[in-house]
């Protein structure tokens, strides 16, 4: 907002390492329209308004997937209170690239053999900031549609057909972070040979196997 504010692109965050290109971080969400409040608002009111936006998108879409998985409007609702207020959102309240991605991920169930707007909606989950939950969110949308698949009909090809065509357009609309992302990661001092002793302690400590 800054950047923006004193007529300059967001190119390089000079606060972040000694200076870092802000259009090749992925967690800063440069593209991702629900940051478009802290460009308007101050900072306390645009995470308030991100926040109140994210819970409600979590809701309108889990209301509209169940809905056209055959769910009465009632059951419809109480889904979508449960997973807009329930633990696993209101857990990520503070992180705001997990709650956008985690809002957005009921779109993948509704759109899941729609593959121009699952396209859409993987690109969105992708500026959003975060791709370990886009993955980790797309593996449980497939989990979940295997298991309500009708029984008897043909569901793997023909998803697969529509996941692989929506995932290519996807990677095309997000070219413009993915290509400097991709840049960057090849000019980072881990793709330049640290050892595995160096990666692992500070990386990493046994007590993490707990967490996991």
């Amino acid at each position: 907002a800054q950047l923006l504010q004193s007529g300059r692109l967001p190119l390089w965050n000079p606060y972040l390492y000694f200076g870092m290109p802000q259009a090749a971080g992925m967690q800063d969400s440069l593209y991702y329209p629900g940051t478009v409040a802290h460009f308007i608002f101050g900072f306390a009111s645009a995470t308030a308004i991100f926040q109140a936006l994210h819970y409600w998108l979590a809701a309108a879409l889990t209301y509209l997937w169940t809905r056209s998985a055959g769910a009465r409007r009632g059951s419809a609702l109480g889904a979508a209170v449960v997973v807009s207020l329930g633990g696993l959102l209101l857990a990520r309240l503070q992180f705001l690239n997990w709650l956008a991605i985690l809002s957005l991920a009921p779109s993948f169930l509704l759109f899941f053999r729609r593959p121009a707007l699952l396209a859409v909606a993987l690109a969105l989950a992708f500026f959003a900031g975060y791709p370990p939950y886009v993955i980790g969110c797309a593996i449980s949308a497939w989990a979940v549609a295997a298991a309500l698949r009708p029984p008897g009909g043909r569901f793997w090809a023909p998803a697969a057909r529509d996941w692989l065509s929506a995932a290519g357009a996807a990677l095309a609309l997000s070219g413009c972070l993915l290509l400097p992302a991709a840049e960057l990661t090849g000019l980072s001092r881990r793709s330049a040979g640290v050892g595995s002793e160096d990666v692992f302690r500070f990386g990493f400590s046994p007590p993490d196997l707990l967490k996991w």
